[in-house]
């Protein structure tokens, strides 16, 4: 598009500039960067939507992707993730975590692993077996608590040297 002031007469006055332009401080309608599909400024960094439909718009530029930390919308606008996401695919959609929330669970970072759950060998946290209320160790079947009233299996059972015979 071409960035002249394009010309009107008085009694045709617009209520906006045409898609592609915008109003300069004169009021003139002038052309967007080349790369922007609509603008509010004829800079590459003034767009309000992309010419190239395969393109996001990050910032008012339109770039090829979005960085890391930010996620695409169904607009192709670029927008950051929470905090505690290294990279996400929605605002509350974490699929990495910064180093102060490391665990990724269920889509969202944790300092520690939520209840009834335990960190796995690869970090995730994972469900402890259905009769622990917390687990710990190798296998989710190491409750450190049960789910239920009674005691805590012993993990180092001992066999008696003289096995008493049930008695009926």
């Amino acid at each position: 598009m071409s960035n002249e002031a394009e010309p009107f007469d008085v009694d045709s006055c617009l209520e906006a500039c045409p898609v592609g332009r915008y109003a300069d401080p004169s009021v003139e309608c002038q052309g967007c960067d080349a790369s922007c599909g609509a603008c509010v400024g004829s800079g590459a960094d003034d767009c309000t939507s992309c010419t190239d439909p395969s393109k996001a718009l990050q910032l008012g530029q339109c770039v090829a992707g979005c960085p890391g930390g930010h996620y695409l919308d169904g607009a192709m606008r670029c927008h950051e993730c929470a905090a505690e996401c290294a990279e996400c695919s929605a605002a509350d959609v974490c699929t990495s975590c910064a180093s102060d929330r490391p665990i990724l669970y269920e889509g969202a970072c944790l300092s520690t692993c939520p209840p009834s759950t335990r960190r796995a060998a690869g970090g995730a946290c994972e469900a402890c077996a259905s009769s622990c209320l917390t687990c710990d160790g190798p296998a989710i079947t190491q409750c450190t608590a049960c789910d239920r009233q009674g005691p805590l299996p012993n993990p180092n059972p001992v066999s008696s040297p003289n096995p008493q015979p049930n008695n009926p």
